[in-house]
């Protein structure tokens, strides 16, 4: 049984599975795929904190954060 059901594994749905863990909620991500468009994007360039970097490099931060949480 779960608290939340996250749909979708882009930066929104992994932020929210962030939030929702540091609630101590139980939470269901179900996504085709971790990162969803940005992962194909070659580069961005309007996230905070980065003037510039690669879709893959920014997703792969995300997960690497959201991994350190009990989501499923």
């Amino acid at each position: 049984m779960y608290d939340l059901m996250i749909i979708g594994g882009g930066p929104a749905g992994l932020a929210a599975s962030i939030y929702v863990a540091r609630k101590r909620l139980k939470a269901l991500l179900v996504s085709g795929d971790i990162g969803g468009q940005v992962n194909r994007t070659m580069g961005v360039g309007n996230y905070l904190g980065y003037q510039f970097i690669e879709g893959a490099e920014l997703i792969e931060k995300f997960h690497s954060q959201v991994s350190q949480h009990p989501i499923e």
